[in-house]
């Protein structure tokens, strides 16, 4: 069957042969004359179908389509066809169900078949240098009535690169593990705000797409976009009013909108650790938004920091639990009958002390910690300062209910007695979370509110008290 597939498209060249010639034309080490280039195919193919074999890379050799007998590939797992002057996909996609990444490439496709959904295992689609592609299947996933997911339900990334692609299908919204989208230099021309409901979506990159004039509004969207790319999209007109509604955004590059001639005013609460690169023209504009961010953030952490010293009086000073109604005092000869004395019968005391053990919550405080401080300077006062960088770093590190002692035991458990060291410590933990939040205001659902009950004098026979938030996260 190959050795007829190989005679009927060196006799038929048609579409496929000049398209592949032109991929190839600035490769010296192509074989041109197109019989022997078939049949380095059909070797590569014949190869491919070993049972052991699960990747098959295609690159500058001619397969204008795929054989009858392509159900022979079904194992494969990675396919790669690059150059190969290919004009379209089998309709019975299904054939290679077991596929994980597939990338096409250099090709003249026009349209992908709808069977490429039934794809479930596909993780990575990287099309690159398609112009003549100007769509996508209408429906890439769907859920059914039961609610179960169908179509590309495990992919991950999907990458559309040099494409004739002008918008996307309805059903993108339904690709629920979706973390990355690229679609760099095409003819896009909008973009739902759908494509903020998925849940998973760290990364989206649109540099290029010079025929983008909006980028759509936020509203309640979930994603958890980490980047935005939107370089040289040369005719963006207008960013979305509710762009600080991306609540984890990391990066925003607007580099190369020569025609975006003002940022949203609410820029200014985006994430402060949030990069963003704008234009000449816009830099002075970026400047004073990003100054009231930063205002907005001292005036957060002095809260942050005067709400902490007031609890550490109220615990030192005062000797009374900050963590408890009515704030009572943690001295057995002091507290009233029926008082906690432990951490697992307080719910706020309780919650942290879970937190503290819970990956995310330690990797935020090794972040925000930063790498151990190197000698930068061998002086004695090089190294003076050096020590004190480092017993500091080590302090951040620490400041939390999370720490362990030389066997690996967590010093601090729901049985831990309620002392002054104790409490003092509990309140390091919560001044650590609230740092934690007003730098990542979506891990404000992690971290909840609680209600502190901090005594508005602090006196010894001070009876009234007031009932204090944390420092307000930014408006989301």
């Amino acid at each position: 069957m190959l050795s007829q597939w190989q005679r009927h498209y060196s006799a038929d060249r048609n579409r496929w042969h000049s398209a592949w010639r032109q991929a190839n034309s600035n490769n010296p080490e192509v074989e041109r004359r197109t019989s022997r280039a078939l049949k380095a195919t059909t070797d590569l193919l014949e190869d491919a179908t070993a049972p052991e074999r699960v990747a098959l890379e295609l690159r500058s050799v001619p397969l204008p389509q795929f054989p009858d007998q392509a159900f022979r590939l079904s194992h494969l797992q990675h396919m790669t066809i690059d150059a190969a002057g290919l004009m379209e996909l089998p309709d019975t996609m299904q054939q290679f169900a077991g596929l994980e990444t597939l990338t096409l490439a250099r090709n003249p496709l026009r349209a992908l078949p709808a069977s490429i959904a039934s794809l479930s295992r596909l993780r990575e689609l990287s099309i690159r240098a398609c112009p003549e592609l100007t769509e996508l299947p209408e429906h890439l996933a769907s859920t059914d009535a039961s609610g179960e997911h169908q179509g590309l339900v495990n992919l991950q990334s999907l990458r559309l690169e040099r494409t004739g692609i002008t918008s996307l299908p309805a059903s993108i919204a339904n690709l629920q593990n979706l973390k990355s989208l690229k679609i760099r230099n095409s003819p896009l021309s909008a973009l739902g705000p759908a494509i903020h409901q998925l849940p998973k979506l760290e990364e989206l990159d649109l540099r290029g797409c010079t025929a983008l004039r909006s980028y759509p509004p936020i509203f309640g969207g979930s994603a958890p976009l980490k980047r935005l790319i939107l370089k040289d999209c040369s005719n963006l007109l207008t960013l979305p009013l509710d762009i600080h509604r991306l609540t984890q955004l990391e990066k925003l590059d607007l580099r190369g909108c020569v025609n975006l001639s003002r940022l949203p005013s609410l820029i200014a609460r985006l994430p402060a650790n949030c990069i963003i690169l704008v234009p000449p023209h816009l830099q002075a504009q970026l400047d004073q938004h990003r100054q009231v961010a930063l205002e907005l953030n001292k005036v957060a952490l002095e809260r942050i920091e005067d709400t902490a010293q007031a609890m550490l009086s109220t615990v030192i000073d005062e000797e009374r639990n900050p963590f408890l109604e009515g704030a009572p005092s943690y001295l057995p000869e002091k507290r009233p009958p029926g008082t906690p004395t432990t951490f697992g019968e307080i719910p706020v005391l309780q919650k942290m002390l879970e937190e503290s053990r819970d990956p995310h919550f330690l990797q935020r405080v090794s972040d925000m910690a930063g790498p151990s401080p190197r000698i930068e300077d061998e002086s004695e006062e090089g190294l003076r300062l050096h020590y004190t960088n480092v017993s500091n770093w080590k302090a951040q590190q620490s400041a939390h209910l999370g720490i362990v002692d030389h066997l690996g035991q967590f010093v601090y458990h729901e049985a831990s007695q309620l002392d002054a060291a104790s409490l003092a410590k509990a309140v390091q933990m919560w001044k650590t979370r609230e740092l934690i939040v007003n730098a990542h205001p979506q891990d404000r659902t992690s971290f909840p509110d609680f209600t502190l009950h901090i005594p508005e004098q602090v006196s010894d026979d001070a009876d009234d008290e007031q009932q204090t938030s944390p420092a307000p996260s930014r408006d989301q």
